[in-house]
């Protein structure tokens, strides 16, 4: 314990600890008495999701705030409200939710009762969690830690409030125990050491461990069996740094030894001189999450199998149609040499019994004419090549499919990128030929690069249709006329940079910021799905330790400029 610590009395420090952990939480909160009057709340709810402060909403009802509550918000809550109270537990939702920025957000609202001092129910505590995008939910969590000492303030007023409510100190204390113990997500309150100060239900039921278990142990000793390295890390980078930070895919074995995936959010809290003197660790069991975008991964991929396999099976068609046109040529082309082969072994049985004479010799000659020997001598040679070409360009088509089949595997292979973007030109060939001209500028010796090779190109393949659709989009009014699309590849010291151009109609100012959010789409309904570049980030960023950036102008184009890292150690084996 610091000097600072020591300095305050055990029921004080408590307080400011509790105190300062909820409002640190970055996860909007409020909480409702039995009669349904709002009795606390956090300004990640007042702020984000109304537009206001928390006194303005602390002693109404949803009834007092019509024009302040979403009116979602307030059906879900008067249908639910006295089934919970009659029965304890824990509710969840999910609503979307216009927000007071005048965005709609999609929410998971879990809810849960908590009670006073003497253990009577009191209300109601409702969590909402941003479900829309995960990046831009960890923006908001660096906001709010920003805000954190505008929230200690706020917290003191809020104290103040309850001392002249005739609330004593050590009930306020109980309640706000209460509160943090019905949060229905992981949270853990740590000392500047990374000692253990709360351990709230939650954290308890996953875990298996009680906090009288592990109170005031470092968070190291604690006897979970979970991947410390990422945690540790995420610790002294948020404590050096004065900074949330996320660390996800946390690998760790629940109570019943099944293996499980957290995800957690550390911030830095400060004392009252300003010192980081903790941090809050919030986290949830994100397994279900994980499997859920993997499914979404492979959805997406055969929407784009789906959404391409006429214009690959018109690729297969035409040089299907040659080779099987020249095929029916050959065969009767071989008949008529057979016709041939058989004049000449009965012209030489002739002219062995001695039987040839002039007429059967001019016979002979006239059924050889008119098989035309020397047009089949010049035209067989010509079918065979072409033929031999069709199944060539069959098979380039085919072994180019084979890379979304191939379900892929967990680890990186070498992957020559040159080679494996030819691969999905080929491929995409039908979606681009009638808009554009494809070019390419290709570096060559490329060095490997490490990559999960069906995933890679799956990001390629959404960025080529991308690319046609919006050049289609552009020259909408005159069809006729043709955009450019252009990739190209160089190295630039230890990254592999591609580029992918277009001569499209470019992206809004107004909704740059969002491309790369799941489910935003700006095409008409049915074209796009909103998934392509939200899972061209994921890849990118999250599994290839890359960069995904664009540079656009309206009404000129966009290029999309992807940077994967070179791993000079790597090898194939590995």
């Amino acid at each position: 314990m610091n000097k600072t610590a020591k300095n305050l009395s055990p029921l004080n420090s408590s307080q400011q600890i509790l105190s300062t952990l909820i409002n640190t939480i970055p996860i909007p909160a409020f909480f409702r008495n039995n009669d349904g009057v709002f009795v606390d709340c956090n300004t990640a709810f007042a702020e984000k999701i109304l537009g206001t402060r928390c006194e303005t909403i602390v002693g109404q009802s949803v009834f007092d705030l019509p024009d302040i509550i979403p009116q979602v918000l307030t059906d879900l809550c008067l249908e639910n409200d006295k089934k919970l109270l009659s029965q304890p537990g824990i509710q969840t939702y999910e609503a979307s939710i216009a927000c007071a920025d005048g965005l709609e957000r999609h929410f998971q609202l879990s809810r849960s009762t908590f009670t006073d001092h003497n253990g009577r129910i009191a209300g109601i505590v409702s969590v909402m969690l941003d479900l829309t995008d995960q990046n831009h939910a960890e923006k908001q969590l660096k906001d709010r830690t920003t805000e954190l000492v505008k929230s200690n303030q706020e917290l003191q007023r809020q104290i103040k409030k309850r001392k002249k409510a005739k609330r004593t100190v050590k009930e306020a204390h109980r309640e706000i125990e209460h509160l943090i113990s019905s949060l229905p997500t992981i949270l853990i309150g740590l000392s500047h050491d990374h000692e253990i100060i709360h351990w709230n239900a939650m954290a308890a039921k996953v875990f298996n461990i009680s906090a009288s278990e592990v109170m005031d142990l470092k968070l190291d000793r604690c006897g979970i069996d979970w991947d410390w390295d990422k945690i540790s890390d995420g610790l002294v980078k948020s404590q050096s740094e004065g900074c949330n930070v996320r660390v996800d895919n946390i690998y760790y074995c629940n109570a019943d030894g099944e293996d499980r995936y957290l995800g957690l959010s550390i911030t830095p809290f400060k004392g009252e001189d300003e010192r980081i003197s903790g941090l809050t660790v919030i986290g949830a069991d994100i397994t279900d999450r994980i499997k859920f975008e993997a499914q979404m991964h492979q959805s997406q991929k055969m929407e784009a199998i789906g959404q391409l396999a006429a214009g690959i099976a018109h690729e297969i068609n035409t040089p299907t149609q040659f080779v099987g046109d020249n095929t029916r040529f050959l065969q009767d082309a071989f008949n008529d040499l057979m016709t041939a082969c058989n004049l000449y072994k009965a012209s030489i049985q002739a002219a062995k019994s001695g039987t040839l004479n002039p007429e059967r010799i001019q016979e002979v000659e006239a059924q050889l004419e008119a098989l035309d020997i020397a047009y089949l001598e010049e035209e067989v040679p010509l079918a065979i090549e072409q033929t031999l070409k069709g199944v060539d360009r069959i098979t380039h088509i085919v072994q180019a499919m084979k890379i979304f089949a191939h379900p892929g595997g967990d680890e990186k292979e070498p992957v020559d990128i040159n080679k494996e973007i030819e691969k999905t030109i080929t491929i995409t060939r039908n979606e681009w030929k009638y808009v554009a001209d494809l070019k390419m500028d290709f570096a060559g010796a490329l060095p490997m690069v490490p990559c999960h090779r069906a995933e890679f190109n799956q990001v390629i393949l959404n960025l080529i249709v991308n690319a046609a659709h919006a050049i289609a989009d552009a020259n909408a009014e005159n069809s006729s006329e043709k955009g450019t699309i252009t990739i190209s590849t160089r190295q630039s010291e230890n990254r592999v940079e591609i580029r992918i151009s277009d001569t499209g109609t470019g992206i809004p100012e107004h909704v740059r910021h969002r491309i790369f959010d799941l489910f935003f789409t700006t095409k008409e309904p049915g074209r796009g799905t909103g998934q392509g570049l939200a899972i061209a980030h994921s890849v990118i960023v999250d599994k290839h330790d890359g960069s995904i950036d664009i540079e656009t102008q309206e009404n000129k184009g966009t290029t999309f400029v992807i940077r994967l890292p070179i791993e000079t150690n790597f090898s194939s084996n590995e």
